[in-house]
């Protein structure tokens, strides 16, 4: 396995371009590129065109559509929509808890849905059991497997949430124990081999994923031993970034341990933005540690002179400006700013005004070099149409 780290996206996208310059045994062979949202497929396969001069017979696939497409190629009969789909559980989950409700055990659940005509509670509350099975199959598949073996990993405190949690994970996987990704991905490794490599997709890229869990990252690396796997994964650090901790976690691990101080336990806060606000990035290279991969670093230098680029200057370099230096940044530099406004609606023309000043001062600048984030997009889509 390869990872190629950088600050910059446009460099990955390039080092991507360089690797598939190297053609697969037939033009009708697929090239996968497994990416994490949509918007980031279109701008990669825009990019790829633009080094390439077209981007043709390319998947996207997300990361889970990726490990299952590799699972349906070794194991016989997956079938290539699962049960255990996240949309498929909500109403499998409601069926089964109707069946359950008045067993020994499931009072608290009883008791939540009591007096619900309309069984709206009970949806909702099948939702979030749906979401919370999918993310123990990825992050606690082990535990999955003790559940189906009737073997409980809960604290002694959280044994009645365990006890119809449990009992209601075995009857929804009664009769297709083997096809959630829990099961898929034992029996995957145990089949792993030389004498599957057929089955096997030819070359496998990840792009520019924020958090890669421990699931998958098993899963490639085990496949990384028969195909070229590459990671493309950005860094906003060059140095060794996984054991910084921010104020406040520093503060927590010193209660616990009143006796000693920040140097004793090896507390260290490197650029205190990245320690904030980069915790699940931290915990991503962190985890990559454990895993034998060939790194490729391709940083790049900022040129430090807007109030941005001295920002990721800093973090680059894990450092904090020293509260006696002094930085010449423009007094007109818009690189960095900070807009409060009173409701979404006055946010979405705030940012309106501010696209259409950019387009004015800058003829150069184009619709695909902008990029707009919200952690909710339902709440501004009224405003944005």
């Amino acid at each position: 396995m390869k990872l190629f780290a950088s600050n910059r996206v446009e460099v990955l996208a390039q080092q991507l371009a360089r690797v598939l310059e190297e053609p697969l045994s037939s033009p009708f062979v697929p090239e996968i590129v497994v990416v994490q949202s949509r918007g980031m497929e279109r701008w990669l396969s825009m990019q790829l065109a633009g080094h390439h001069g077209i981007c043709a017979n390319t998947s996207f696939p997300f990361p889970n559509a990726a490990v299952h497409n590799l699972f349906r190629g070794v194991i016989k009969d997956v079938p290539e929509e699962s049960l255990f789909d996240v949309d498929t559980m909500v109403w499998r989950i409601m069926e089964k808890l109707c069946l359950l409700m008045n067993d020994k055990g499931f009072e608290s659940v009883r008791h939540y849905v009591s007096g619900d005509d309309t069984g709206i509670r009970l949806y909702q509350l099948s939702q979030e059991l749906a979401q919370a099975f999918d993310q123990y199959v990825i992050f606690r598949d082990r535990a999955i497997l003790d559940w189906q073996d009737c073997r409980f990993f809960f604290p002694e405190k959280d044994r009645d949430l365990e006890c119809w949690q449990s009992v209601l994970w075995r009857e929804l996987a009664a009769g297709h124990e083997r096809e959630h990704r829990a099961s898929l991905k034992k029996a995957f490794m145990e089949m792993l081999g030389p004498e599957v490599i057929d089955s096997l997709p030819e070359r496998l890229n990840i792009f520019g994923l924020s958090y890669v869990p421990l699931f998958h990252l098993e899963i490639f690396h085990a496949v990384s031993t028969y195909i070229p796997v590459n990671l493309f994964l950005m860094n906003p650090c060059c140095q060794y970034w996984a054991d910084i901790r921010s104020a406040g976690e520093t503060a927590k691990i010193l209660m616990k341990s009143p006796d000693k101080d920040e140097e004793a336990l090896y507390l260290e806060e490197g650029n205190t933005l990245l320690a904030s606000f980069g915790e699940l990035g931290r915990q991503l290279f962190d985890v990559l540690q454990d895993f034998e991969i060939e790194e490729i670093d391709v940083f790049e230098e900022t040129d430090q002179i807007s109030m941005l680029a001295c920002v990721q200057g800093d973090i680059l370099n894990l450092q904090n400006p020293l509260s006696e230096e002094k930085r010449a940044v423009a007094r007109s530099d818009t690189s960095l700013q900070v807009h409060s406004c009173h409701s979404p609606m006055r946010e979405v023309e705030v940012l309106h005004d501010n696209l259409l000043a950019l387009f004015d001062e800058n003829p150069g600048l184009r619709p695909e070099d902008i990029v707009v984030m919200t952690p909710d997009i339902e709440t501004y889509a009224p405003f944005i149409q």
